[in-house]
Order: structure tokens, then sequence, then C-alpha cells
């Protein structure tokens, strides 16, 4: 699905912010992997194409954040919630 959508849209911050939206779906149906693959991609995209102070990096971050710590990486989940409270802040 995910490549579908980058075919059809491209690179564009839209596509970035509905894959983000996909992949935190994935996780709340508990397809953790799913969404955990989805949202390493996302934010390798993210980090590449946008600004390190870029609001969707931050909610890319988050979304990360709330996958991480659905699998019970902690330590990882913070980090990344604490940067996109950096970006945020």
């Amino acid at each position: 699905a995910a490549q579908g959508l980058e075919r059809l849209l491209g690179d564009a911050d839209v596509t970035l912010m509905t894959l983000g939206r996909l992949a935190d779906i994935l996780r709340r149906i508990g397809k953790s992997e799913e969404a955990s693959l989805l949202a390493t991609r996302l934010l390798d995209s993210g980090r590449r194409t946008m600004s390190p102070d870029h609001p969707y990096l931050a909610y890319f971050l988050t979304v990360s954040g709330r996958i991480l710590t659905s699998t019970d990486q902690l330590s990882a989940a913070e980090a990344h919630l604490r940067e996109a409270w950096q970006i945020l802040g």
C-alpha cells in the first residue's frame, strides 16, 4: 500500500503525512511489525527531505515513538519523543 501511494503521489509532504497516518493505523490495529517498517522508512525520508526543525518531522518522530512504545522499546521511544518535543518546543 505504501509503495502504491508513493508512486501515485511522489515524495511530497502530503504523501509522507499519509504514510505517517497509515503507520499509526497499523500500530492501532496490532500490526506492529508493518507499522515499525513503515515508520522507519517515513522517518528516513523525512530526515532526508526536510529541515531538522520541520513540524512534519516532529510528527513522524511522534508516530515512531508511539510504535516503539507499543513494542516495549522504551529508550528508543523516549529519544524520538524528546526530539519531537525539541522541534515543537
